[in-house]
């Protein structure tokens, strides 16, 4: 389970994220993935994310790191 400010910037994170995505701005979208995924992993490390919910967001990482491969200018 997350908790309290843990989940509140994570979220943020991840609408930062999709905002950026919706409206195509690919370059904005790329560093703040690179972002929420310094993130995901900085909470793992400091034990703010439990391994379960860590795993379900390896899952959107990697389904990120796929969409990404294919983003081109």
């Amino acid at each position: 389970m997350i908790i309290g400010k843990t989940k509140k910037v994570i979220e943020q994170k991840e609408k930062e994220l999709s905002q950026y995505l919706s409206n195509n701005y690919k370059d904005e979208a790329l560093r703040t993935f690179t972002e929420y995924e310094q993130l995901i992993n900085n909470f793992h490390t400091e034990g703010k994310l439990n391994d379960r919910d860590y795993g379900k967001f390896s899952t959107k990482i990697e389904d990120y790191k796929r969409m990404f491969k294919r983003y081109h200018h």
